[in-house]
């Protein structure tokens, strides 16, 4: 968890930079947008804000990531 940052305009949080550049520079849409990173610092993938935590394809996708570990 982090203190509150920005993820849009020209104070953007750094981190933020990094997982738009790797999501081909789609800006952040609202609160709770999801992103799985891979152990190297790679985006594996971005979820829509209203991708519930227990979404079949989001929970699919980290039992996949976490498999190749």
């Amino acid at each position: 968890m982090m203190s509150k940052i920005d993820v849009k305009g020209a104070g953007k949080h750094d981190l933020y930079k990094h997982l738009i550049a790797e999501t081909k520079g789609a800006e952040i849409s609202w609160n709770f947008e999801k992103f799985l990173i891979g152990p190297d610092g790679k985006v594996i993938s971005r979820y829509k804000p209203k991708t519930k935590p227990n979404d079949k394809k989001l929970l699919k996708a980290i039992e996949n990531a976490l498999s190749k570990l």
